[in-house]
């Protein structure tokens, strides 16, 4: 579905009421809160994977461009591919 703005309203837009969010405003299961803690522990494992990825990728493009480019335009298509892993580094970063 698309709104006015041209936006999607996905899964992605619903608040979860996870058990951290609500507090103390309602009794909880604590078997609530050890999911959520699990959750959140897994998706962090998986950012920091992810980064680790990146951070390699991101080594080898240095290395590779300082040993087998030379001329302007590989420099610049090996510049733009580190600026990519770049943004990804920087968003798995964020995430974690």
């Amino acid at each position: 579905m698309v709104d006015a703005v041209g936006a999607t309203n996905g899964s992605q837009n619903y608040l979860l009421w996870l058990p951290s969010q609500i507090g103390t405003q309602v009794a909880l299961d604590v078997h609530l809160a050890e999911l959520e803690w699990e959750m959140q522990y897994y998706q962090a494992h998986d950012a920091l994977n992810s980064l680790r990825k990146y951070l390699q990728m991101c080594a080898h493009l240095f290395k590779f461009k300082d040993r087998f480019i030379h001329g302007q335009s590989a420099n610049t298509r090996a510049c733009n591919a580190i600026a990519t892993v770049q943004a990804h580094i920087d968003a798995n970063g964020d995430e974690y």
